[in-house]
């Protein structure tokens, strides 16, 4: 999570925000993508204990769970939720290669 909030500030901070934006979703969906497989695992590792494997740590497991509030919503389901909104909202706000040429060409005249 921390690399996409390092990602997105500096799309934001860009002058030319209309191709930052495009440059933006090209690395950080891949990143959220990974990210959500990362949550996804944890969270069903956590309602199945027996799936985990011997890459945890044997002090704290993978299967423990730090809080559960309404019944399912833990720190993993909440890692999960926050990469779905990052790709949903990138994917929704992503502009074609066309689209950039003609604002960008918009912009500069005037």
């Amino acid at each position: 999570m921390y690399p996409l909030a390092v990602i997105l500030l500096v799309a934001l901070v860009r002058k030319n925000r209309v191709a930052a934006r495009r440059e933006v979703t090209i690395y950080a969906v891949p990143l959220a993508a990974v990210g959500m497989v990362i949550s996804l695992y944890h969270y069903l590792l956590e309602w199945n204990p027996t799936w985990e494997s011997n890459v945890c740590a044997i002090d704290v497991p993978c299967t423990t769970i730090w809080f559960r509030r309404f019944g399912f919503v833990s720190l993993p389901f909440m890692a999960l939720c926050g990469f779905v909104s990052v790709v949903i909202l990138l994917c929704t706000t992503y502009t074609k290669k066309s689209e950039v040429k003609e604002t960008v060409e918009h912009m500069e005249k005037r």
